[in-house]
């Protein structure tokens, strides 16, 4: 898929391929309902998407591939890093930009919702319960 006109980055992901080609994608909810191998297979790359970020998240993430890239386009969140000597809290503010190590687990908490702009190595992403 291939956007003629502009579109919604919450709606249609993209995939930025190492060899240089961007595929976009349909995202959202249906994009995470996947299998890990259907994902594994849609991101051969780095994955730019956007999400709103409305309540704390319920369980935390791992990319074992790749760093992650977060700006917040709006609110207020704060980005809980597990890290060797316990957690780490990077507060985001609107306009704010943080790198998540990979193999980092991590979660948010919402201090005021608004939207987030990610830049994933999506490959191999791992989730557990907070």
């Amino acid at each position: 898929m291939h956007p003629k006109s502009p579109f919604d980055l919450s709606s249609t992901y993209l995939d930025l391929a190492p060899d240089g080609r961007v595929t976009a994608m349909e995202g959202g909810a249906s994009f995470w309902q996947q299998t890990e191998q259907q994902l594994d297979a849609a991101c051969t790359g780095y994955l730019v998407l956007q999400f709103r970020c409305e309540r704390d998240m319920e369980h935390q993430e791992m990319h074992p591939a790749g760093d992650e890239v977060l700006h917040l386009v709006s609110g207020a969140v704060d980005v809980v890093l597990a890290e060797s000597l316990g957690e780490r809290i990077v507060a985001l503010r609107a306009g704010d930009t943080c790198i998540v190590p990979r193999g980092t687990w991590h979660h948010f908490l919402v201090r005021e919702p608004g939207a987030m702009l990610g830049l994933t190595f999506g490959r191999g992403t791992e989730h557990r319960p907070r």
